[in-house]
């Protein structure tokens, strides 16, 4: 009889290939571009019958249309016995990831337009990384993805405005493509991001004083793994739990296999989400025990909704080490 070869693992993805994190995991990975308009049958007839996964790695920010019947392709994906990532997730709006947040019994920085004039909040566009993806599509892509004729937030992701109420104009924009938020922050200038890979979860916390935190190239950063959803801590270090109760519990809300998330934090250590990314940029090299951790990630583990108020877990062993080291990777899709 003849043996059943290594399961082959499929990445679809739309701009967002070399140098991203997926693609740096999973490198032998098979690639299926996705094209805007395309049907579940152009798709299938990309994926071999095999047993691994299948991974939505679309960089955009609405994804329900790609491919314009991506039920229909998820569970053709299911019948052959192809484990598919991200599946349920098909928007990283800025609104949706505040939903899920309140949904998770997690804080939001969701902000009203009326409250005191002189709090100071954060003005932001909806779409990921600025909405610049969005802003490269052509009129007809933007239709058949069902979003705006043209996008009214022209800053990017650099041009966030943080001023205070009295100084804000929404009016400026339309609703759907900014929101309005608390801006957090602590005297310690922290500020964390989390990376998952189904039952992996790895938190990394910097100390930047800028206004917009960021993961800039070489800053120093400390590394602590974390497994999903029992939040073992994998060998020696002590993470900031209240960050890792925190992710557990929006993932198992948002149902997220693959993903960045940024994590703010304010002054009596109360941990804010405010952002996702489902094809985070990675660059070259940098951090091989990240990336190792990572890959482990298994399918089998089921993520089940997690009290974000639980006590905090006992640790374990493994051989993954918690690092403190100046990082090289180049983070240029922040």
């Amino acid at each position: 009889m003849k043996s059943r070869g290594p399961a082959t693992n499929c990445i679809y993805e739309w701009n967002a290939w070399n140098g991203y994190l997926l693609k740096v995991i999973f490198p032998g990975a098979t690639r299926i571009r996705a094209n805007i308009g395309q049907s579940h049958r152009d798709v299938l007839t990309q994926v071999e019958r095999h047993n691994g996964w299948f991974a939505f790695h679309i960089n955009l920010t609405e994804t329900a249309r790609i491919p314009r019947d991506r039920e229909t392709l998820c569970e053709s994906l299911r019948g052959r016995g192809i484990r598919v990532l991200n599946e349920s997730l098909t928007t990283i709006s800025k609104h949706a990831i505040q939903d899920a947040c309140a949904a998770a019994g997690l804080p939001t920085t969701r902000a009203p337009i009326l409250g005191d004039p002189d709090e100071i909040l954060i003005l932001k566009s909806s779409y990921n990384y600025g909405g610049e993806r969005e802003r490269q599509l052509a009129r007809s892509e933007r239709q058949e993805l069902g979003l705006p004729t043209e996008c009214t937030w022209k800053a990017g992701h650099d041009g966030y405005v943080v001023l205070p109420r009295r100084r804000i104009d929404i009016n400026r924009w339309e609703p759907a493509e900014v929101i309005l938020e608390r801006y957090i922050q602590n005297s310690r200038n922290f500020f964390y991001r989390a990376y998952v890979f189904l039952d992996r979860l790895v938190i990394s916390r910097v100390v930047d004083p800028s206004r917009l935190k960021k993961m800039p190239i070489g800053i120093r950063r400390v590394n602590w793994f974390v497994t999903l959803p029992d939040l073992t801590v994998v060998r020696r270090g002590n993470p900031p739990m209240h960050v890792a109760r925190a992710l557990a519990a929006f993932c198992a809300q948002i149902k997220l296999d693959f993903g960045a998330l940024d994590v703010v934090e304010d002054e009596h250590g109360e941990s804010y989400i405010i952002d996702l990314n489902t094809t985070p940029y990675w660059g070259d090299g940098g951090h091989p025990d990240l990336i190792a951790f990572l890959a482990e990630g298994s399918p089998e583990r089921s993520r089940k909704p997690v009290d974000a108020c639980s006590g905090d877990p006992a640790e374990t062993t493994n051989k993954f080490v918690s690092s403190d080291s100046s990082s090289t990777t180049l983070h240029r899709r922040d």
